[in-house]
């Protein structure tokens, strides 16, 4: 509970205002119950192939969004953002899809699938042209009444395996919506980020860090009570046993 708590802060990262006309390169709106946004500097993918021998890394650029192969999300059913990257030495076209699903009894919406969809210029090389993704910051979900937004959306091979290339893409400044905002002021509603506070690394850090030094407290507590103690004791040559100094005066007032 903890960790969702932390994880449910808003953020509203793109407010723009239908009436000003000025709407922004990237902005994808499909009959006013799905948005996107991503922001100009698009983002960037990773290709580490098996044996190390070679990395591709390339920017994605010249988005263009298929307003024909998205849909909204309605009644449970399963919507489509869909995003069709420039091709560049690597590939002959670049894709990602995002299968969007909304159940309207739960209160949330989320995004159930995403992929990688790729033709190499090479097929030789990378037989790869589907690829299952996950977010790496975690599940892509908010309430149905929130948007949900990234300032880095990092995806990488849902199930890596050494016989296939490590893929990991990155979209800047990323923010989705299945819904129309019911104020029509802005396209976007308030947004769930996928930022946290702490991160689990981070709360076990520092769990580590609090034990680590309540033990050293522990210990110079004891060290400096055993000192006490040990400062009043004595060697006595009678029974060559150690006394205090109350031990001592009484022995020799005997």
């Amino acid at each position: 509970m903890l960790l969702f708590g932390l994880t449910t802060y808003f953020l509203l990262l793109v407010s723009l205002s239908p009436s000003d006309g000025a709407y922004p390169p990237n902005l994808f709106m499909k009959d006013n119950c799905l948005f996107a946004y991503v922001g100009e500097n698009v983002g960037s993918y990773r290709v580490t192939f098996p044996d190390g021998s070679e990395t591709q890394t390339n920017s994605l650029s010249d988005l263009q969004y298929d307003s024909s192969g998205s849909s909204c999300p309605k009644n449970g059913s399963i919507g489509k953002l869909a995003m069709n990257f420039k091709a560049d030495d690597n590939f002959n076209s670049i894709r990602l899809e995002f299968d969007i699903k909304s159940v309207p009894n739960s209160g949330v919406w989320e995004i159930v699938k995403t992929q990688f969809i790729i033709e190499p210029r090479n097929p030789n090389y990378n037989p790869d042209r589907q690829v299952d993704l996950k977010p790496a910051q975690g599940l892509i979900y908010a309430s149905s009444q929130q948007s949900y937004s990234c300032s880095a959306l990092v995806l990488t091979n849902l199930t890596p395996t050494k016989d296939h290339p490590q893929y990991k893409i990155t979209l800047r400044r990323f923010q989705v919506q299945p819904f129309e905002n019911p104020d029509a002021r802005y396209i976007f509603a308030k947004s769930r980020d996928c930022s946290l506070w702490l991160t689990l690394p981070q709360i076990m850090g520092f769990l580590l860090l609090v034990f680590i030094v309540f033990t050293s407290l522990i210990g110079v507590y004891l060290l400096l009570e055993l000192g006490t103690h040990t400062s009043d004791l004595k060697f006595s040559k009678q029974g060559g046993m150690l006394m205090n100094q109350a031990q001592l005066d009484a022995t020799k007032s005997d």
